[in-house]
This record gives C-alpha cells, structure tokens and sequence, in this order.
C-alpha cells in the first residue's frame, strides 16, 4: 500500500488498515518519508537534511538513519525536504530558503493540491509550502511521493517487479493513473475520492486503463 500521507509513520497507517480488515504488515506500507530514506541515503550519504513535518516524515527519517540539520545552522543542509508540516512559519521559510541558496536541494513528499476526507475535499500542506519555496528561491523541487518514477521504482522494487508490470489503484487521476501510465503499467481509477468516471479524459495524460467504483469491484474483474 502507497500513500501520499506524510504526517503518520507507516506502522500507525498499517495498524488502521488492519483494523479495517486488510491483513498488512508495517513494511509493506509506505510513504514518501519512506522513499525520502532511501533517495537521501543513495544521494547525499551522512550529509544532513533540514526537514519540515511531523512524526510521519522526522521519525521515520530519523529511524532510516538519515542525519538531520539543525535549523539554527541551515546552511549545513545538502537537502531541504519538506511535507506535512501545519505550523511552517517565517522562521522555518527563512531557514528552507537560506539552505537552497546555499545549494541545497529542494524535495517535497507531495505536492498534491487536494486530497479527500470522510466529509470533503482537504486542501494539500505539503505542496503549498513546496511552491512557494520554489517561487522564493527560484528552485524546481522534486517530488518523492505519487506521482513521480522515483516513487513508482521503490515500490515495484518492494514488489520484485519493474514498474511496467505494476497495477496502480487509486482516487486521484493525476496521481495513480498518471504515475502507472508514465511507466507502462496499468492504472486504475477509484471513484471514492477526488476524481469520478465523469473527469476521464479531462487531464491529459492521466486517462486510466480501468474505472471502478471500489477496490471490491476491481477484485472481482
């Protein structure tokens, strides 16, 4: 199970889908922190992070063993990697600012704009910060979570497989559809959440190969 969701560690989000009845182990969900472990480990080794959000993203960072850099001291970042972080203020721009003009390299575990909720749609945190530190700092960021082919190849990793053999199921079209079809899978839309049968062919790109109405649905067909 992939999930955008940064602001719980991976243990916590298998715990609630067992008690839904999805028999998970922790490993086997993961999120962006996840994959930001591994891209921050492969690409920058020891050199601390400077990273903005909450148990989901610090934790589990922490427990990857990736370093992170003191706030106080932001030009020692060799990354900045922001996500659900609800109380980024002016002290916390200013420090993510400094460290990407000194160079550091701007992630974001998701930049989706919306995503839903029991009663209705919940404006994105992480994608928000993420856009304006790149309008400040004149800097692209990088995407960790769905959609982008770095998530895409961890997770066919896990699965032993490559991504063009991987069904990607989800809600959203411009996230699960659009990261199956970019690498050759298969992609499903969910209508559950924030896209329905009605906005197929709306976002180029992101057309699914299947429309269902459920996860049910889909294991029957």
């Amino acid at each position: 199970v992939f999930t955008n969701a940064s602001s719980r560690v991976p243990a916590a989000i298998a715990a609630s889908l067992r008690g839904l009845g999805l028999d998970l182990a922790d490993d086997e969900v993961l999120t962006p922190s996840v994959v930001a472990v591994q891209v921050v480990r492969e690409r920058f080794g020891d050199a601390p992070v400077l990273a903005f959000g909450g148990p989901g993203l610090v934790d589990v960072l922490r427990a990857g063993g990736v370093t992170l850099a003191d706030r106080r001291r932001p030009t020692e970042a060799a990354a900045v990697l922001v996500g659900w972080d609800t109380g980024f203020d002016r002290d916390r721009l200013q420090a993510a600012a400094e460290a990407v003009w000194n160079g550091a390299a701007l992630f974001v575990t998701s930049d989706a704009r919306r995503f839903p909720s029991s009663t209705r749609p919940m404006a994105g945190v992480g994608g928000f910060i993420a856009r304006g530190l790149s309008y400040v700092t004149e800097t692209e960021y990088e995407i960790l979570g769905k959609p982008s082919a770095t998530a895409m190849a961890i997770a066919s990793g896990r699965l032993g497989t490559t991504p063009d053999r991987v069904l990607v199921a989800g809600d959203d079209l411009t996230l699960e559809p659009a990261m199956a079809r970019a690498a050759g899978g298969v992609g499903v839309l969910v209508t559950t959440g924030i896209h329905g049968s009605e906005d197929v062919g709306l976002i180029e790109g992101s057309v699914p190969d299947l429309v269902v109405g459920g996860l049910p649905e889909l294991v029957t067909r």
